[in-house]
């Protein structure tokens, strides 16, 4: 005839014999066959059933579950001899007849005689004969599951509730689990959660479960396996032993990403440490995962990032002179090029409505996308503000006054806006803290610095200053260069400096027509550098007056 053994506290040693079509109800409540006085076993918790010679399990709705070889029982499931029910966490072997092999005889007198050591005696239970090797297999199973999840999706808020689901079937003495990940800030971050077998993984509206002991385990970086006394000692039968295991989520060198975290509450046997080892396993894969996953955040941010600055590019390119001036007796050159894909450079040439020519450069503090970001809400005022400004000192002061109002404490433009009468030959000059324009005279050779009148600042650092323009002749033949410091402070492999001096020693060795010269300033830069790849954005603007 079929028996029924406890293997597990507070029952341990318990046998029942099945009778031929009996059925056989387990639970906590006293009118049971098989009384099982714990807490978290159900009032009427299960039924073994007989029928013909075949014998079944069927789960009675119970709260915590009923598991046969380590998988929750759904439906009625068929008994083989040697199979192992687990009734939330208590173990009950099955044989087909009243004859119990020595081992599990051999396993209840040990948990009979000390209770302390329920966890080494139930796994000589859980590994003996052919339901130990099922429970193995469906942990094997289990775990594979897990890497198969795991590997399935990017999506972690969407995987780790179902990692902790399986969890709780490979460890049927589960009754709380928590997955936690840290933030950048430090905080911990529950992205799965189950307090209760049958509680729903992504509700994370509970409070965290021994946060003392996480944060140990993510001050170790080591799993920990941690027993302690709880219930409310007035109650004999509510008194248990919490056996909680805790296992780091690892990054690379060893920074800690989480936590997996498992509660066995009440239970005749808690975690061993396999158990820890099983564990950290599952956190190991779980790592990688998040590995994985934060890497295809940081492409596709880095692909959006990319799409974003081409769609700057375009912009900032969109806004830059496409032509040059066409006046009689002039000929104007420029070159753009941004250290990066967008650049904090910008040069514009504006022609009024008597025949004069405004035009000006201008960079941006920094480098790359905050910088462009910058000089395009710049360049979208530069027109306006010449254009309903009586005079150039008061349009350069309305241009002080919007990037003081719509600039950041750290971002500030330094710009020289001119002015040339081509009927008169008069450049008028305002510049803004902006390295000072080259002027090389045709009757001397010699270049000369284009300085103003009192120093100046650039355009956001100071709200109410003046700047005072400067007006010079041009003479036949002269050039004049307007430059960003991407020129004089281009460096090479030894950091050396390009300088001003340099540049005024290239110009004062040439004596070629202005698209030459800007040319060959160009090429003496990037000689300079020794292939250095460039740190600043680098703009020229120039012109010349014909001879004749």
């Amino acid at each position: 005839m079929a028996t029924l053994i406890v293997l597990g506290l507070p029952a341990a040693g318990t046998r029942h014999l099945i009778q031929k079509h009996r059925h056989v109800i387990l639970g906590r409540d006293p009118t049971c066959d098989v009384i099982l006085q714990r807490q978290a076993v159900s009032r009427f918790h299960a039924q073994v059933l007989s029928n013909q010679g075949h014998y079944y399990l069927e789960d009675l709705q119970s709260t915590n579950g009923t598991f046969l070889n380590g998988r929750r029982v759904q439906k009625r499931e068929t008994l083989q001899d040697g199979d192992r029910i687990t009734l939330h966490d208590i173990p009950i072997a099955f044989y087909v007849s009243d004859e119990v092999p020595r081992a599990a005889d051999e396993t209840v007198r040990n948990i009979v005689a000390d209770g302390d050591k329920q966890s080494t005696e139930f796994e000589l239970a859980a590994t003996s004969g052919a339901a130990g090797v099922r429970t193995l297999r469906g942990r094997l199973e289990t775990l594979i599951e897990i890497s198969r999840d795991l590997g399935s999706s990017l999506e972690l808020n969407e995987i780790l509730p179902r990692v902790l689901d399986l969890l709780f079937r490979m460890f049927t003495q589960t009754i709380i689990g928590e997955i936690h990940l840290v933030e950048t800030d430090g905080q911990l971050r529950p992205v799965a959660m189950k307090h209760g077998r049958d509680a729903d993984s992504t509700d994370l509206t509970g409070a965290p479960f021994n946060v003392e002991l996480i944060q140990e385990v993510l001050k170790s970086g080591q799993g920990i396996v941690r027993t302690e006394e709880g219930g409310d000692a007035s109650m004999a039968l509510d008194g248990f032993t919490q056996c909680t295991v805790c296992a780091p989520i690892l990054g690379p060198e060893s920074i800690p990403w989480g936590v997996i975290l498992l509660q066995a509450d009440g239970s005749s046997f808690g975690f061993s440490d396999d158990d820890l080892e099983l564990v950290s396993a599952v956190a190991v894969l779980t790592g990688q995962s998040i590995g994985y996953a934060r890497a295809h955040d940081i492409v596709v941010e880095h692909n959006n990032t990319q799409r974003q600055l081409e769609t700057a590019r375009q912009i900032q390119l969109g806004m830059l002179p496409r032509e040059r001036p066409q006046y009689p007796g002039y000929d104007f050159v420029h070159h753009y090029a941004a250290a990066e894909r967008v650049g904090g450079d910008y040069f514009f040439y504006e022609m009024l409505r008597d025949g004069r020519v405004i035009f000006g450069i201008a960079d941006a503090s920094g480098k790359g996308l905050p910088a462009a970001m910058h000089i395009v809400r710049f360049a979208g005022e530069v027109r306006l503000r010449i254009a309903t400004s009586p005079t150039l000192k008061s349009a350069v002061a309305s241009l002080n006054q919007f990037v003081m109002d719509g600039a950041d404490e750290c971002m500030f433009i330094t710009a020289c806006i001119c002015v040339l009468d081509p009927r008169q030959n008069l450049l008028t000059l305002a510049n803004a803290g902006h390295p000072p324009p080259l002027l090389k005279r045709k009757s001397t050779g010699k270049v000369e610095q284009l300085l103003p009148a009192r120093k100046s600042f650039p355009l956001g650092i100071a709200r109410n200053y003046e700047i005072h323009p400067l007006t010079v002749a041009i003479d036949p033949g002269d050039q004049v260069v307007l430059y960003t410091d991407g020129v004089s402070e281009a460096m090479n492999h030894r950091n050396e400096l390009f300088g001003t001096e340099r540049l005024t020693a290239e110009m004062d060795a040439q004596d070629c027509p202005i698209d030459q010269m800007l040319s060959n300033i160009v090429s003496k830069v990037e000689r300079f550098r020794e292939g250095r790849a460039p740190s600043d954005d680098m703009t020229i603007v120039g012109f010349e007056r014909g001879i004749r």
